[in-house]
């Protein structure tokens, strides 16, 4: 026969209470029905065993553990309905099958345990202040309302911990932020660490979420065994979570305290080995003391994995100095943060050089190239962005070789190989932009030309021009040539003839024939007349150099062996 409580209090009443040898209080029903009604209270100072069913329409108040020890019926079976306060020390939730709870509050004085094949609850957990330790078991909350989990009270948060398979499953379908209220104890240390889950859409997920306490090596999960952007992983705990139904994008928050485990920036998922996931982005603390972090992009489909919140490496950015970029000059490349031990610059993919320094200065041929830098510390490193750069070819200038000219006389200048021209010293110049003009030099120097390329690359070049008082100084006649072909004096070269353009030339033989004639001689005669070899002998040349430079006189001798 069922005990029906329908008082307004009743307090330490039991279907069968039980001591032990240390007068431990219990209740327990023996296979029969208790049932509450609404406006009762029933308060056990002890254990509440359950072998039969309890219909709770209202409110029990428990000091010791609550034990469910029926196959079949998971505790209570009232619908949508009844209040367990948890109000003891140190209590359990047990037994060697699943309890079902509609509203649970942690009360008390101390954290309490559900070891207990499964728990659930379909209308709201209340945590307060305290600890729920799950161990391996599991906890689902079939509310899918987001606040069908509670924590705060008392200036501390209370959380879920759990080992192994054990979590916290919730239910979820609105684009609302979800609490999963987790954490641990680090050295007697409490370590709230929850997470939010904000579903993007209205569609039914179920996601099963977990803290696993310490380093993740010890789960075999290598905390060096990493990608090269992430630096320091977080050795205190890190999150487990797996979806488990629906398909809908997911946002998730983490939170983490500055104070105590450092600051941390990135997020990182294992996948056979620590991957890095899209930047986090700080948003306003929902707890005190907590910031969270919050990913940019959204998880939609993924299962069983482990995230752990990461110091990023420093960022790195390789800058160059502004285009054109040309063959014939050094590319300044930097990095101005320089917050790495060491740097390696590559080019197409190729190293090219190391350093400590996070300067470079290749000098590559015309071409287009991709520029990446690669900065390393002990624990870690981060490529720069791609540096697309082109090169283009320097112009080659040709122009006037060194040379000796009188006082007072003019020198052509021709150039090619460049777009634009600039000549210098300009005074001496008659046109310092043209690629041919002339040039009167006051005195001996260089006489230098900058030309540039249609894409802005330059050159510089010059030539030494040495001025010199008389004519004689210049002009070097030559009295013997000996045209065999063998390649030596086999001209009649008169030096620095091309100086003087105007000229005209006359060779006579002793007769006073004329032989040979030229008007602008230019170092081009072998002896020859009319085709044909002069016979050897001595022969006499009139050189007019023109402009009033001279007319220069003697004998020229040809000699044939």
């Amino acid at each position: 026969m069922p005990i029906m409580f329908s008082k307004p209090i009743l307090k330490a009443l039991f279907f069968c209470l039980l001591f032990s040898s240390s007068l431990t209080a219990q209740l327990h029903n023996q296979g029969a029905l208790i049932s509450i009604k609404s406006g009762a209270m029933l308060s056990v100072q002890g254990d509440l065993e359950n072998a039969g069913a309890i219909d709770n329409s209202d409110t029990i108040h428990l000091s010791g553990d609550f034990i469910q020890n029926h196959p079949s019926n998971q505790g209570f079976s009232s619908i949508n309905e009844g209040w367990l306060f948890l109000d003891g020390g140190q209590q359990a939730i047990r037994g060697n099958f699943p309890s079902r709870f509609h509203y649970l509050v942690l009360a008390g004085s101390d954290h309490k345990t559900a070891s207990a094949q499964a728990s659930f609850v379909t209308g709201q957990l209340r945590l307060n202040e305290w600890e729920l330790a799950l161990d391996s078991q599991r906890l689902e909350i079939l509310s899918a309302a987001p606040n069908a989990l509670q924590t705060g009270q008392n200036g501390q948060y209370g959380f879920i911990s759990s080992s192994g398979p054990g979590g916290l499953i919730r239910k979820m379908d609105r684009p609302a932020p979800y609490l999963f209220a987790l954490g641990g104890t680090d050295n007697g240390l409490r370590l709230f660490r929850p997470i939010l889950i904000q579903p993007q859409a209205n569609d039914s997920s179920q996601v099963w979420a977990s803290y696993w306490a310490g380093d993740a090596g010890q789960y075999g999960l290598d905390r060096q065994q990493k990608e090269l952007e992430l630096c320091l992983l977080n050795p205190l705990y890190s999150h487990a979570i797996n979806r488990e139904a629906g398909s809908s994008p997911l946002q998730i928050s983490f939170y983490s305290d500055p104070n105590t485990e450092g600051q941390f920036e990135q997020l990182a998922q294992w996948s056979n080995g620590w991957t890095h996931l899209e930047e986090l982005q700080n948003q306003l603390p929902s707890f005190a003391g907590l910031q969270s972090l919050t990913l940019d992009s959204l998880l939609s489909n993924w299962s069983d994995s482990l995230f752990i919140l990461a110091q990023k490496s420093p960022e790195l950015t390789l800058e160059a100095a502004p285009a054109p970029y040309c063959d014939n000059a050094e590319i300044l490349l930097s990095e101005t943060l320089g917050l790495y031990n060491n740097y390696e610059l590559y080019i197409n993919g190729q190293p090219w050089a190391s350093n400590s320094t996070s300067s470079f200065s290749p000098q590559l041929s015309p071409g287009q190239y991709q520029l990446q830098l690669l900065g390393q510390n002990a624990a870690c490193g981060r490529w720069s962005d791609s540096l697309l750069i082109e090169v283009f070819a320097a112009p080659q200038l040709q122009l006037n070789n060194d040379t000796l000219i009188v006082e007072g006389s003019s020198i052509p200048l021709a150039a090619n190989g460049a777009d634009f021209y600039s000549w210098s010293p300009s005074l001496d110049i008659d046109c310092d932009i043209c690629p041919q003009t002339i040039a009167q030099p006051s005195s001996s120097g260089y006489i230098q030309l900058l030309g540039e390329s249609m894409e802005g690359c330059s050159s510089l070049d010059s030539f030494y021009v040495e001025l010199r008082p008389r004519v004689e100084d210049i002009l070097f006649i030559p009295n013997v040539i000996t045209p065999n072909n063998d390649g030596q004096n086999d001209f009649w070269v008169i030096q620095n003839i091309q100086l003087f353009p105007k000229n005209k030339l006359r060779i006579l033989n002793r007769w006073g024939d004329l032989v040979y004639r030229a008007d602008f001689y230019n170092n081009n005669w072998q002896g020859e007349f009319a085709n044909g070899p002069l016979p050897a002998g001595t022969y006499y040349y009139i050189l007019d150099l023109g402009e009033g430079w001279g007319v220069f006189k003697g004998p020229i001798t040809i000699i044939r062996q």
